[in-house]
């Protein structure tokens, strides 16, 4: 089974307390102040870890409330459901955090890494190799996705996490722009080096002149 927060807390001090004890009488290290400044240092970074994707979730939560209200007020609003992707970058660390098709990409020099993995129907056909990314683009159902904020009570988050090297491009997009972009374009237009807002402009004006059938959101940082 999955371990909750607090158990997966417990583990990984029990094992630091075995890592201890090993160093200790297996090794023949002496210096016990030195191991466990060491082993606490990788404590506090465990429980900081754990601390971020719980306010990752708590954060979900609370849209997915405020959605919940809109509703309650407005019941053209009704069943209606949005998509989320966040990012929190702390120190080197990158937290992703998303529900339905909006994605997280990096880019890298030459390198475009997806990070989350679109929630949906047709990503599910791709991943079995049913069809390609291409046709899913153009898929009947590609606007089908499987999880979404605001249409169930309960969403499941998926949590990513990566770490950052300076000059990094993390680019956060709606499927106004992955749904009818490929990769490869995107790749180069991230790769000019022009300033960041052009950059974006430049994404979504392509993707208008591509297809201009979808609202596209996007957010461009540059890790320093």
């Amino acid at each position: 089974r999955v371990l909750t927060s607090k158990e997966l807390v417990m583990y990984n001090k029990v094992l630091l307390y075995i890592l201890e004890y090993y160093l200790l009488s297996e090794l023949g290290f002496t210096d016990v102040i030195a191991i466990r400044k060491k082993l606490n240092n990788r404590w506090e970074n465990i429980s900081e870890s754990l601390s971020i994707q719980k306010e990752s979730r708590k954060m979900f939560s609370q849209k997915l409330e405020e959605n919940d209200e809109k509703s309650k007020e407005d019941e053209s609003f009704n069943g209606m459901g949005t998509t989320l992707v966040t990012a929190v970058i702390y120190n080197e660390d990158m937290y992703v955090a998303n529900v339905g098709d909006s994605r997280c990409y990096i880019l890298r020099e030459d390198d475009l890494k997806r990070i989350t993995v679109d929630h949906s129907v047709v990503e599910d056909l791709v991943r079995m190799n049913i069809i390609s990314e291409e046709e899913a683009m153009t898929h009947p159902i590609r606007n089908h996705i499987t999880r979404a904020m605001g249409t169930d009570e309960m969403v499941i988050v998926d949590i990513f996490r990566e770490k950052l090297k300076p000059q990094d491009k993390i680019l956060m997009a709606t499927d106004g722009l992955t749904g009818y972009v490929l990769d490869d374009k995107i790749k180069e237009l991230l790769k000019k080096d022009e300033d960041l807002d052009v950059v974006t402009k430049n994404l979504i004006n392509f993707a208008n002149e591509v297809s201009g059938k979808d609202n596209t959101s996007v957010i461009l940082i540059q890790k320093s």
